[in-house]
């Protein structure tokens, strides 16, 4: 289980079994996690998106620690928005009528592949080629989309 507190303006990129996120604002993560993502405490202007990026070694490493790719309840979050009044970070001006937010999901069209460098190919073992974690079609085809666009410019530019 992977637990995130107290983080602002930040991409955090997970693979677990479960997350846990607590008193963030105006983050995006991008979650491959086989367990509803818990949201706790005072969380503003969070965002959801489905897992980015891959190395060489992930399947390896998923299976090692029972992560199973093939499902990612990224987009099922629960909210359990229990605000301690007392809690400074929370609430530095020691508002106690604050309301918490549920995270939305990243728009598709913003969704960007994260690369890995693969610093060491010649000792690189691994047989992972692509994220393991299935892209929801939204997704898919924007990335599609977004790659043709990149292919009609590199056309225009010979």
């Amino acid at each position: 289980a992977v637990r995130v507190e107290h983080c602002e303006r930040v991409h955090v990129i997970i693979a677990a079994k479960r997350v846990c996120i607590a008193n963030c604002r105006e983050c995006v993560f991008f979650l491959g996690v086989n367990q509803r993502p818990l949201f706790v405490g005072d969380n503003h202007k969070l965002q959801v998106a489905p897992y980015n990026t891959y190395y060489s070694q992930l399947e390896e490493h998923l299976t090692e620690v029972g992560i199973v790719s093939t499902i990612n309840r990224w987009d099922e979050a629960l909210s359990i928005s229990v605000i301690d009044p007392h809690d400074s970070l929370s609430h530095p001006a020691g508002v106690s009528d604050a309301q918490s937010e549920s995270a939305t999901c990243l728009d598709p069209d913003q969704l960007t592949n994260f690369l890995i460098p693969n610093w060491f190919e010649n000792e690189s073992t691994g047989s992972t080629k692509d994220n393991p974690f299935p892209l929801p079609d939204a997704y898919m085809t924007s990335q599609q989309r977004n790659v043709n666009a990149i292919s009609l410019n590199e056309d225009d530019k010979l």
